[in-house]
């Protein structure tokens, strides 16, 4: 089979040894960042509150928008890199609905390994804790820039940076399975919660099999809002004592 034989229909046609270098430098600036929040949050435990909302969003939108200012200035075609338009956007959404549901119970799987961790660590993301805060206390304003962040600004970035550039420099040099484990792996690390570790990193590889099926980084950034969508509605009506 092809997925088998070369990985899929991911190319990495014009991204080279300078994309390589760039990768590296921008995945060490970030697992940098993961580490320092990881060693705060066992000396303090630091308090998501609406002010690192508008920098958080800003911090992603920089982080796109310096990868494809870097791939401009070197001339290489967005469109032949990402090959967003291969699938049409309502064909996207609909492949990303049904492989978001093959995946569910995969993630769920590897969510579980987070019950095997002491008491201490399985407290949920900050965000997650923010946002039903502010829907307990119908804060509208903060409820709505959660939901941009996480279901337009997130997906659009994350996806654009882990999967559609990530992924396919690094499987040029260590192969499709390397490469979704590393762009998983610090995908998985970026959220800076040790107990949604395992399920993060099982949605990211969901993720990158349905780049790699589809061939168009629409269907991932799909499944990621979906996701996120869903998450927040769970967390609302938590929050409004109806689950």
């Amino acid at each position: 089979m092809r997925l088998q034989r070369d990985g899929g229909e991911v190319r990495s046609e014009g991204l080279g040894f300078p994309d390589l270098l760039m990768s590296a430098m921008l995945a060490g600036t970030l697992s940098l960042f993961a580490i320092a929040a990881f060693a705060q949050s066992k000396t303090a435990k630091p308090v998501a509150g609406t002010e690192q909302l508008v920098p958080g969003i800003i911090f992603l939108l920089a982080l796109a928008g310096g990868v494809v200012a870097f791939l401009v200035i070197r001339k290489v075609p967005l469109a032949g890199v990402f090959r967003p338009i291969r699938v049409a956007p309502w064909r996207a959404i609909g492949r990303g609905g049904l492989l978001l549901l093959a995946a569910l119970p995969i993630v769920g799987l590897f969510s579980l390994i987070a019950l095997l961790l002491p008491q201490d660590m399985q407290q949920e993301q900050e965000l997650v804790t923010l946002f039903g805060d502010v829907s307990k206390s119908g804060n509208l304003e903060t409820i709505v820039l959660i939901v941009l962040a996480a279901v337009v600004v997130a997906p659009l970035c994350e996806e654009f940076v882990f999967r559609g550039y990530f992924y396919p420099v690094w499987k040029r040099y260590f192969g499709p399975v390397g490469s979704a484990v590393l762009a998983s792996t610090l995908f998985a690390l970026m959220h800076v919660n040790i107990a949604s570790l395992p399920g993060l990193f099982a949605l990211a590889m969901c993720f990158t099999v349905a780049f790699e099926i589809s061939g168009s980084i629409l269907v991932p950034i799909t499944m990621h809002a979906i996701f996120n969508s869903l998450s927040l509605v769970m967390l609302y009506l938590r929050a409004q004592g109806m689950v």
